[in-house]
């Protein structure tokens, strides 16, 4: 068996990947209306208060294909 010395090590992902997975395009959040380069903190706020609307439409989608009428 193969001895680990140490815990997996976990990575934070980075902004484009956030945006990736809200279904942005990459770069989306980096610059604000003015054009100014908006910081990460901000950038992971914007991802994280997205609504994934991709998700959100799969499953009513779903809801509404079960049901009969």
């Amino acid at each position: 068996q193969p001895f680990v010395s140490e815990p997996p090590k976990i990575r934070r992902l980075t902004p484009v990947e956030c945006e990736r997975l809200q279904g942005f395009p990459d770069e989306h959040t980096k610059y604000g209306k003015d054009g100014e380069l908006i910081s990460d903190t901000q950038r992971y706020k914007m991802c994280g208060n997205a609504v994934t609307t991709n998700v959100i439409q799969a499953v009513f989608e779903r809801i509404f294909d079960e049901r009969t009428f």
